[in-house]
């Protein structure tokens, strides 16, 4: 036979095995980051349920929690999809870097290149590299860790320092974010240090009513329960209260004005503090 007919053999079979194994090897990344994904956050969302109906209290507002914290936000399957998309996309790419780096060497090899002085170059290209790329090193375990803990996910909503917004695509290096206005941020995975997720659990807004002194604050407390009892049973914002709007009372008062205290709880961030605000402030005008 050809020698260089043989060679082609060997080559052509190498490349084929390389492709099959690449095929399996994702496949079963894919499959295993999806079961490990559903896992934790299944579990994650079991204890955001518990907190959120600890939170609420009594037996009857406990049943009224855990429903709305199941039906609200993005299921656990969805943010497992989306968190096992991100990690199957960087471990496939690890793995096509090793897979072609062996095929290349091989290919090389089969044809007869004496492999030392270019595995010698290499060797000290790699120190050169390492050293100057640290910080991209650093990027891709910080984002890799992050998605891996669950800190976050495509559409969850963070605070990152000075930039909040929502979630558009965690990669590689950077994580773009989508503020309110529209304004998109790109934010190194490595510099991310301290970072609030507003789309898991529930939360707890404060929301405080000014009003004038002079002013009987027994009526304006009379005012502020029937408020929130008028809320609470109206069926477009029932489903987003964890329990009926507390009232705290009289927090702070000045000679222009008093200040009351309102407390809402929700699954996510979302308008019901906007509207309490608005019924509250429109009641004790009237």
């Amino acid at each position: 036979m050809d020698p260089w007919l043989e060679i082609a053999i060997r080559v052509g079979a190498t490349i084929v095995i390389a492709l099959v194994a690449r095929f399996i090897i994702r496949r079963a990344i894919r499959k295993a980051m999806m079961t490990s994904s559903l896992r934790r956050l299944r579990r994650q969302a079991n204890q955001d349920m518990d907190g959120a109906a600890t939170k609420a209290g009594g037996k009857k507002h406990k049943d009224r929690a855990v429903t709305i914290m199941a039906a609200s936000g993005a299921s656990p399957e969805e943010r497992a999809t989306n968190r096992a998309d991100t990690l199957s996309r960087w471990l496939c790419l690890l793995v096509d870097w090793v897979i072609g780096v062996v095929v290349v060497l091989t290919v090389m090899n089969e044809c007869g290149l004496n492999l030392a002085p270019l595995l010698t170059s290499a060797g000290i290209g790699g120190v050169i590299f390492g050293i100057g790329a640290q910080s991209m090193i650093k990027d891709l375990i910080a984002g890799m860790y992050m998605v891996l803990e669950g800190q976050y996910g495509v559409g969850d909503v963070i605070d990152v320092g000075a930039v909040r917004g929502s979630v558009q695509e965690i990669g590689t290096r950077v994580t773009r974010l989508q503020s309110v206005d529209g304004e998109v941020w790109y934010v190194r995975n490595g510099e991310i240090s301290t970072l609030g997720n507003r789309s898991q659990g529930w939360v707890t807004s404060t929301v405080e009513i000014p009003v004038l002194s002079g002013r009987d604050p027994a009526k304006v407390l009379a005012t502020l329960h029937q408020v929130a009892d008028e809320l609470d049973a109206d069926p477009v914002w029932h489903d987003q209260l964890l329990r009926p709007p507390t009232v705290v009372g009289l927090t702070s008062a000045d000679p222009m004005k008093m200040v009351f205290t309102m407390k809402v709880s929700t699954p996510q961030q979302s308008p019901v503090e906007f509207e309490l605000r608005a019924r509250a402030l429109t009641a004790l005008a009237q």
